[in-house]
């Protein structure tokens, strides 16, 4: 008949033993408090972006008839655009661009082709070549009849740019970005003209970022 009141005697003797328990947890807390642990991170460090300064003029055809009527020949043999910049310390994609800048184009009685090529280095390597990029082209024939031979004149154009991805590039890789122009003058009359001046104010650099990159932490 005293069942239920040893049950319940039962229940506050477990009650005050939980109790106790928690006094002597809450005392060890104090004198050892829990520290969670520190997650190890590793860290990519950049730079991530590089641009190079605007160049001077970069080169000037030699005599007034490029490289003779009909004849292809080059501009400007491969040239770095700013320097050579390591990337970020860990895998990354890369962006890479190049504005080759403006030329100055004295053309009178022909016609004039420029062809520009760019081109990746990873230490030293080519890894990606694009030939004729980017072209211009100028036809400053005139009539011969009357032949009234023009002023020479000249304009200033810009190239245009180009730009190229490259997935996986290795942690602190050299990139490199170069440039160089092929030319042809053709279809001359008498009195013709043609030279090249520059390019003036070529640029390039990249823009990279991490292959992985952390979105969540449990």
């Amino acid at each position: 008949m005293y069942s239920w009141y040893q049950s319940f005697l039962k229940s506050c003797k477990n009650a005050a033993s939980i109790a106790n328990n928690s006094l002597r947890l809450d005392s060890l807390e104090a004198v050892h408090p829990h520290v969670p642990a520190t997650p190890t991170v590793t860290m990519c460090t950049g730079p991530f972006t590089y641009v190079s300064s605007p160049s001077g003029r970069l080169t000037i055809t030699d005599g007034t008839q490029m490289f003779g009527n009909g004849t292809n020949g080059t501009v400007l043999d491969w040239t770095t655009i700013g320097a050579s910049n390591t990337s970020a310390d860990c895998v990354t994609d890369v962006k890479v661009w190049w504005d080759p800048g403006d030329v100055i184009v004295y053309v009178r009685r022909a016609r004039v082709y420029l062809w520009t090529d760019v081109r990746l280095l990873s230490n030293g390597v080519p890894i990606f070549t694009y030939g004729t990029r980017r072209f211009l082209y100028r036809d400053e024939r005139q009539d011969t009849n009357p032949d009234v031979i023009n002023p020479l004149q000249y304009e200033m154009e810009n190239i245009g740019e180009a730009k190229y991805r490259r997935l996986g590039v290795a942690a602190g890789t050299l990139l490199e970005m170069q440039i160089r122009i092929r030319g042809r003058m053709t279809n001359s009359q008498p009195s013709s003209w043609a030279k090249i001046y520059g390019p003036y104010r070529a640029q390039a650099g990249f823009d990279s970022w991490p292959r992985g990159i952390v979105v969540e932490v449990k």
